[in-house]
């Protein structure tokens, strides 16, 4: 319930961001909307990463810890 009333929202701000940026490119409101086939089958992902601590990390290549 919680995940659909995320997706509810979300499907809710996009219209109103593509409804601001139709306007702000002097399209009819709706026009980016419509381009991109409407909300209804907008497909969302809701992706959720573990990673569990390196046993061992100086032996680790990669990025240091860090927040996107």
């Amino acid at each position: 319930a919680a995940t659909r009333e995320y997706a509810n929202q979300l499907r809710a701000l996009a219209t109103k961001v593509l409804a601001v940026l139709s306007l702000g490119l002097g399209l009819e409101e709706g026009r980016l909307e419509k381009e991109v086939g409407g909300m209804e089958e907008l497909l969302l992902q809701m992706k959720i990463n573990y990673y569990p601590k390196c046993p061992q990390p100086e032996l680790a290549l990669g990025v240091e810890a860090h927040t996107d």
